[in-house]
């Protein structure tokens, strides 16, 4: 008894490290979003017609073009959250100043630089993602119009097509959101929390076939 008291301990604490453990939550979460696609890609090229499944690889390039948008301001961001979490009230532009950077005797986060940081992200974020709006009813109709007109503009086509806006402005806020998560050292909680999320996305985009 006391053995398997023991090793269900043990099996816990296991359970626990693997729950909390940045590296490996990270690379769960890579697989789900990288791997939808093995995953999702066979059910559309069974369940969907030829029109269909171009729509689909369409609205998946648009989400992508849009994800650029962002420009890397994610890697940008979780790094100044993490100076200023640090206790830091700069943040090293060259390898000169990095190198030359005191080192922080006060390791409380700098709350007030936090705060500025937050506003200022909140501003560039709403601009990207207006800036993905407005591409998407330009660009993004034209990009799409060929398939509607041979579609002879199914209603579920635009209905596709106008879903995929809020979609996209809400991923770029996304990223905002999941940066200063990661910069505050909650790297496995976003993961965890991202993995749920693209698994609910896979089962969301599952196609079926209502006819």
């Amino acid at each position: 008894i006391r053995d398997l008291v023991r090793s269900r301990g043990l099996g816990d604490v296991y359970k626990r490290q693997i729950y909390n453990s940045p590296t490996l939550m990270s690379w769960a979460s890579n697989f789900v979003r990288f791997g939808s696609l093995l995953f999702v890609l066979p059910l559309v090229l069974t369940a969907y017609s030829e029109l269909e499944q171009s729509l689909w690889f369409l609205t998946s390039t648009i989400i992508g073009f849009a994800m650029l948008a962002d420009s890397g301001f994610g890697s940008v961001l979780v790094r100044a959250v993490a100076y200023f979490n640090a206790g830091s009230e700069t943040i090293p532009k060259t390898k000169e100043e990095y190198d030359n950077h005191k080192e922080i005797e006060n390791a409380s986060p700098n709350i007030p630089k936090l705060i500025d940081l937050l506003t200022t992200s909140n501003r560039i974020y709403l601009f990207l993602g207006l800036l993905v709006i407005i591409m998407l009813l330009t660009a993004g109709i034209a990009f799409v119009w060929n398939i509607m007109k041979l579609s002879g503009h199914r209603f579920d086509f635009w209905l596709a097509f106008a879903l995929l806006i809020p979609y996209c402005y809400f991923t770029i806020l996304t990223v905002k959101w999941s940066s200063f998560v990661r910069g505050l050292n909650y790297v496995a909680m976003e993961a965890r929390l991202n993995t749920v999320l693209n698994l609910s996305l896979i089962h969301i985009s599952e196609p079926t076939r209502p006819y």
